[in-house]
């Protein structure tokens, strides 16, 4: 049964905060309203509030009659498991009534907003994924979570009851109805968005006038194609379309990317776009005025899977991770190769040149270019440059004498005995000057093993370890071409812990090797002939082929003690990839 709620307004039109505090004004249309596409923190309940009450300020100040915010934008999304702390709720309720009671200085203006509350029915999980409407002093309207997402990065049917009803409230001419991110997905040709019930529908049975989906949907490759699809749809079905607000900004390893929108669809002209945020992620205030008949403002790249919008998703990440975490600087181990130099320029651009340090550990075995790009990777960025040799040797001959090692044992162990020294030097000036240690692997490298535990995986955060091999390549080219040296990005890659070692000499062609990694993690595709049928590859391939696709399986120890890093794939390796580290051989 429907929550009816009758107030008296006028639709449509926008009036957006986007990035992280990123405001822009559009006039000239019937009614003005405000998208606050803010940044959450989960339990953050005071800078939450704060920007919340910030935005109905906003809207106030523009003679808005209408302000949105985000899923969950109150206690902030992802908060798992610390909605069972004493006094999460609480927190919760208290905001809710800061701003009940600051909206009745503002009489004319409804309030969208993202909230939790307890389920009081004594049946089912604990809690509510709920939006509310408040208006001049009351909480006029409560809608609840109908669709529950159960895949991938999402858990929400552990902690949530789903609704059954919808919730509509009135402006002037124009009728809201209510919906909360996963409600609007309901794909019945997808597997994992299959649902009974379609909240979508049954608004358009209502006849109301335009719908509302509050969100916090995190980025990954080609979702926002996908999500702007879906909002299409979806504004189709309504008289005055739909409005989309996503948050912004980094939670762990997921990326929420904003693209909020308002979209309607003229029968004639088809779909106008009113406002979409630009994919400028970090940018602050700013004002803009549009007329109506200007529709597109966005360069819309975030429709693309571009290396430049990539690069601003693994900034944000990196910039909101240690903002969140409460770090002002970086220490990075700088090899002179592609990972570390990729890493050192997204580290500069997130916090600034100033406060990233570099630390080159060369060895008997590090050629001499390794160095000189290195230096010349430094001087174009401006950060913080260091020397520290290694000599491993009297290490290794200390150990062999003392641990009573005779003959024949296994070379890797001198191998990776220098990033474990590299990763202990690390670890010392972390701890010693307060610098969160950025770990530099790709996915590609992860994926397979090829990585030293304890050693160049060690790091408190990694931001590029959802990066394919060939797209750390990519981004370099693309984007860092004017601070990465050429031969940097032209010479053949190596880890230079033996003599003449080079990654060919042990793997398969990075090109090749990504395709297999992304098939087999991404999109299930787990035999030779499955993977050939699709990518067209050679029948010469295979044994190299569950080479490494047994190297995959093995690694899963490695790969649960891995630092967080941004996520952008599909599928990437963490929350979203549920795999046991002990299994039966296939």
């Amino acid at each position: 049964m429907a929550e009816q709620l009758t107030c008296n307004e006028q639709v449509i039109g926008s009036i957006p905060i986007g990035g992280s505090n990123f405001f822009k004004l559009l006039k000239g249309l019937k009614m003005k309203f405000l998208i606050g596409q803010i940044n959450t923190t989960p339990c953050d309940f005071i800078g939450n509030c704060d920007q919340i009450i910030y935005g109905i300020s906003r809207a106030a100040e523009e003679g808005c009659k209408l302000v949105i915010f985000p899923e969950l934008s109150i206690p902030g999304y992802l908060s798992q498991d610390l909605i069972y702390n004493e006094g999460f709720i609480e927190k919760n309720h208290e905001c809710v009534r800061v701003i009940t009671e600051i909206s009745k200085n503002h009489p004319d203006l409804r309030i969208v907003v993202g909230c939790i509350d307890r389920n009081t029915k004594g049946i089912g999980k604990p809690f509510w994924n709920m939006a509310i409407m408040i208006h001049n002093g009351y909480v006029a309207g409560r809608y609840k979570k109908q669709l529950l997402p159960f895949y991938d990065v999402f858990d929400e049917g552990r902690y949530f009851e789903p609704g059954k009803d919808t919730t509509v409230f009135k402006i002037d001419d124009t009728t809201f109805g209510l919906t909360i991110c996963e409600d609007i997905w309901n794909d019945k040709e997808q597997e994992e968005h299959k649902y009974i019930s379609d909240p979508v529908e049954e608004y358009q049975r209502l006849g109301i006038d335009c719908l509302i989906n509050i969100s916090s949907s995190p980025y990954c490759k080609h979702k926002p194609f996908k999500r702007q699809q879906v909002i299409d749809s979806v504004a189709k079905k309504f008289k005055k379309g739909a409005i989309y607000v996503n948050q912004v900004g980094g939670q762990d390893e997921l990326i929420f990317d904003g693209c909020s929108t308002y979209v309607q669809f003229d029968g004639h002209k088809g779909l106008h776009y009113r406002y979409t945020i630009d994919d400028k992620l970090d940018v602050t205030y700013k004002k803009m005025e549009l007329s109506p008949s200007l529709y597109y403002v966005s360069s819309r790249d975030w429709l693309r899977h571009s290396m430049n919008y990539v690069r601003n998703v693994l900034v944000l990440g990196l910039r909101d991770y240690l903002k969140k975490s409460g770090f002002n600087s970086v220490v990075i181990g700088s090899s002179g190769g592609i990972d570390s130099a990729v890493t050192s320029c997204l580290a500069a651009e997130a916090i600034g040149p100033e406060n990233v340090h570099c630390i080159m550990m060369p060895s008997v075995f590090s050629s001499d270019h390794s160095l000189t790009d290195a230096k010349e990777l430094h001087k174009k960025i401006g950060c913080h440059e260091y020397k520290i040799p290694i000599d491993h040797i009297p290490v290794i001959e200390n150990l062999k004498s003392n641990l009573n090692i005779e003959g024949d044992y296994s070379p890797l162990a001198d191998e990776n005995i220098q990033p474990r020294i590299r990763g202990s030097y690390l670890m010392w000036f972390s701890n010693a000057c307060g610098h969160l240690l950025l770990t530099t692997g790709n996915k590609t490298e992860l994926a397979i093993g090829y990585a030293t535990l304890y050693g160049d995986m060690c790091g408190g955060y990694a931001p590029i370890c959802d990066l394919y091999k060939m797209e750390v390549y990519q981004l370099a080219k693309e984007v860092y071409a004017h601070w990465i040296p050429e031969n940097i990005i032209e010479k053949e890659p190596s880890a230079e812990l033996a003599e003449d070692q080079f990654d060919a000499n042990e793997l398969l062609p990075y090109p090749i090797l990504d395709k297999i990694v992304e098939e087999y993690i991404e999109n299930n595709i787990h035999t030779f002939n499955a993977f050939k049928e699709k990518v067209g590859c050679e029948d010469d391939v295979e044994e190299d082929y569950n080479k490494i696709i047994r190297r995959i399986d093995v690694n899963e120890f490695k790969r649960r003690q891995y630092a967080p890093g941004t996520k952008i794939s599909c599928k990437s390796f963490g929350i979203g990839r549920r795999i046991p580290i002990v299994k039966g051989k296939k």
